[in-house]
Order: C-alpha cells, then structure tokens, then sequence
C-alpha cells in the first residue's frame, strides 16, 4: 500500500471515527457488498425511470389538492414584487407554520432561497399550516422545513411551491421569468439533496469537508490508488435524483452563495464541486467502453464520468458563473438536456430561460399557455437560426408528440444521436441554405435529389449503427473485440435490452 493510499485508508478510519454507530455500521455494510453500483447511476434516459405505482396515479397533483385555499391565500403580485415565505418558530409538537408576504424586489429583503427535488412523497402529501389554512406540500419540502426553522426567530426563505400560486399560470409565466433575479436576490441558496438513507453519501460530504479544511493532497494519490470506498461514495452522491432536475442549472449559476445540506451534515457547495472535478479528472482517463470484468466499478464510474466531462460545467455549474457573465450555448444545452428530468416537458427550455446569453434569452418567452409542441418548435428554429445549421435534423427520434419532422423530441434526442466518430452530414463544410415558410412550422431546404428513401427503420438508429458496424468490420486494423464493445456500448446507450431480437441483429451483421 503506497503512502498516499495509507493516508487516505486513515482517513475514512477519522471519518467512521466520527461517526454515529448506526451510521458506521451502514457504512461498513455498503462497502461490505462489494462496492455496488446502482443500476441507474448517473444521468439515466427518462423512460428508464420507476414508473408511477398506483397510488401515484390515482393521487391528484398538490395544485389540485390546495386549489381552494390558494383563492383565499395569494393577494396578486404588483409587478416587480416577489413573494417570500415567513417560516415560524419551532415550538413543541407544533406543526409547520407558515405566512406569505409580497416584497419588491429591490426592497433588499434578506432571504434564503431553497433548491431541492419538488417531487417526491407527493403520494403521500404532509400538511403544514400557510396563513392559518391547511396546506399540502411534498415529503421533500417538509423535511426541508422542519431542519430549517429556528426555534426563536423567523427564519425567511424563497420555495417555489409556496411563494409562487402554481394555479395561476400567469404569474408563473411572470415569476419564472425573473427566476434568475430571485436566486442572485437570495442572501444564501440551500440545495436539499435526499433522502437520508446512504451513509456513503454522508460519508462523501465528510470526505470533501475534510479535504477543504485540511487540504488533503488527493491530486498527488494516483488513479489507481484511489481506495474503492471513495470511488462507492461517488457514485452513491452522483446517483441522488437531485442532480438529474433542469432546474438545478439556473439555480446555482445565479447565486451568490451556495450551500449544500443532507440531513444535518451541511458542506460548502466549491468544496463539494471541487472533490467531484478532482476525482473526475482522474476518472476520464480510465476507458470508456471497454467492459473490464475485473474492475466493474470502475468501468462504470469511468462511464459516467465521460458523459459528465462531455457537458462540461454545466453537469455541476459553477455557483454564481451567470452573475460573472458566463451563461451556457445552445450548444452545450441540446448535448445535456435529455439527461435531465422534467416533469413539466415545457421545462426543458423554461428551466434555463436565465442561463441562455440576453440576446438568446429575448427569443423566448416564458410562456405556460402553449404546449410544449409549439415551445419545442420554436426553441429549434432559434437553434438553427443562431447555429446556421442543419445538424439538428440528425436527432432523429421517436415522434411520441405531434412535432413538424425537423423538431426532436428533446427529451429523448440524446437516444437518436450517431454513435459514430464523427457527424454524419451530406453537405460536409458547406453552408446550410434554409428559409422558413411564413406563419407556417415547415422548414424548406435547398439541395439536390440524389434518390428516394425506400423505407424507413422502426427505431431511427439501427441504418447508423449497422453504417459504422460495415466501416469496422472492413477497416483491417479494427479486431473482432472492439466491434463486439461497439456492439455493446450501441445496446447500453440506446437502450436495447440484453436478450432483445435488436442486440441480435446488430450481432449478425457483423
């Protein structure tokens, strides 16, 4: 064991040290069974997720449930006023209480802003107290509330669900909009990650404190040297459905300052990101498809870790780079959306309304009267017109919405991108030569007929897949095991199960 391992091995021995007994002996439970990796780690396709159990279904939304009470509750914001959340003091086994005021914006009200998943629990919906009348909120919110308020004095804080009527579209349109100039408003922003049941979670915000306040030298530890617990509490923090919101983007980018809570344990959210970029700039350089049995975990961290570098800043954002001037590309924005999850599809576009650059940002408007159809065509048409490009078209997708065939589905379109070494395009370097028909969603295209598509695949990917397969199979200095881990990387990243007649096709034709 080298000297750098030695010291990070004593490390987790402070940290299970410090520890509760119960939260040690989950520990040593996790990382007794063999470090595993859940199956949905990282930033998962949204089909693959759980699907709804029968008392979500038949649960009505929160809007639904709290429709009476938010008549009597929310008095109309005068434009440039923002609404805020009086949490009450604590007393004994009393529940929740809560009043809402109107502030302008400039009135310089010093407030917390709150980060968390809104969704969650929401089958079994708590009740807390909002200006004297019963009101339904999320198991999520309510464990935020209940670590977060004081026991002697007010504490005040910004919460989307409580500060905006989510049953008047007008105001969200008008308060989503301004998103960005509530969160640079805040004095502080708390991110909420839950729930409370992996230790190693607590055992990586352990880690990073520990590495902030004592400069722990983990660029000098080697890739191989790092232990596998740090490698397990990775992937278990990595793995919260928390980092997977759209929201999160916007929220961090316009804060000032930016603090990250699970439970009772509370780390500062540079030195949460600064672990993750060091262990991520260790992980890029193990390989990224290739399937190495003896080293599962790390070929599944060495996957996720790709896919993370591939978005850049934007899979962790650097708290207050939009306050600097630095907002993300259209660019970056189409690669890592379809990673994130949107319960409102409208959202893949309005969640980063602020993080587009001023001259982007006035093409949208914040608008949840339309249907996602007509966002989504009208973000593709500023997409092309920013870019002058056509390589959007490549995003072919299942067409699960009524969209004009060159509008992806955006929330899918990472599945239908070419798997291969570079873009496919017909037109090479040349120019795009494109017009919009008038008041009209058909784009019209200028080329030459070089023949007619006799028939088009089920899925959209298999043509591109078996291109790059024919181009392997005839390069002589490609082996037989790399087309076989193409063959496989094409089945993980477009879903295709293990035993489906899809893997089976892909396989005879090599």
């Amino acid at each position: 064991m080298s000297a750098a391992e030695q010291d990070l091995a004593k490390v987790l021995e402070h940290l299970l040290a410090h520890s509760a007994a119960e939260e040690v002996g989950g520990v040593l439970e996790r990382l007794g069974r063999g470090y595993s990796v859940p199956e949905n780690f990282g930033p998962i396709d949204p089909e693959s997720e759980e699907p709804a159990t029968e008392d979500q279904k038949q649960c009505p939304p929160l809007e639904l449930l709290n429709s009476e009470g938010a008549a009597a509750i929310y008095t109309p914001l005068k434009e440039g006023e923002i609404r805020l959340v009086r949490l009450h003091p604590e007393t004994d086994e009393c529940p929740i209480q809560c009043s809402l005021l109107n502030v302008k914006k400039s009135a310089g009200s010093e407030y917390v802003a709150i980060s968390y998943v809104c969704k969650g629990g929401q089958s079994d919906p708590r009740t807390i107290h909002l200006n004297g009348t019963p009101w339904k909120i999320t198991q999520n919110l309510e464990s935020a509330l209940l670590h977060l308020r004081d026991r002697s004095r007010n504490v005040l804080l910004w919460v989307d669900a409580l500060a905006i009527n989510q049953n008047n579209i007008q105001e969200r349109n008008n308060q989503v909009s301004i998103m960005q100039r509530i969160y640079s408003g805040a004095e502080r922003t708390i991110i909420w990650l839950t729930p409370f049941d992996d230790p190693l979670v607590a055992l990586y915000i352990n880690l990073a404190n520990l590495i902030a306040s004592n400069k722990l030298l983990i660029d000098q530890v080697h890739l191989e040297e790092v232990p596998l617990w740090v490698l397990s509490c990775t992937l278990s923090i990595s793995n919260l459905s928390y980092w997977r919101r759209v929201w999160v983007t916007q929220e961090v980018m316009f804060s000032h300052d930016v603090t990250i809570r699970y439970g009772a344990r509370a780390i500062e959210y540079h030195a949460f990101s600064d672990l993750w970029s060091r262990l991520c700039e260790k992980f890029k350089y193990l390989p990224t498809r290739l399937n190495n049995p003896t080293s599962t975990l790390l070929t599944r961290v060495a996957e996720i870790s790709a896919r993370m570098m591939r978005f850049g800043p934007n899979a962790l954002p650097q708290a207050g780079s939009a306050l600097e001037g630095k907002y993300i590309s259209l660019y970056d924005w189409q690669n890592f959306i379809p990673w994130k999850h949107a319960s409102d599809l409208r959202d893949t576009v309005f969640a980063y309304h602020g993080c587009f650059p001023p001259a982007v940002r006035s093409l949208i408007a914040v608008d949840y009267y339309k249907p996602v159809e007509e966002i989504w065509t009208r973000m593709t048409r500023i997409f092309i017109e920013e870019s002058k490009s056509l390589d959007i078209i490549l995003k072919i997708c299942d067409k699960t919405l009524s969209l004009p065939s060159w509008v992806p589905h955006w929330a899918t379109a990472r599945r239908s991108s070419p798997a291969t070494q570079k873009d496919i395009c017909a037109s090479g370097q040349l120019p795009a030569f494109y017009h919009f028909l008038d008041l009209t969603d058909i784009l019209h295209l200028h080329g030459v007929a070089i023949g007619i598509v006799e028939s088009v695949a089920s899925f959209g990917i298999e043509s591109v897949a078996f291109t790059e397969l024919d181009r392997m199979s005839r390069a002589s200095e490609v082996p037989g095991s790399k087309i076989k881990e193409y063959v496989d990387f094409l089945c993980r990243d477009f879903n295709i199960h293990e035993d489906s007649a899809a893997k089976d096709d892909l396989i005879a034709a090599v």
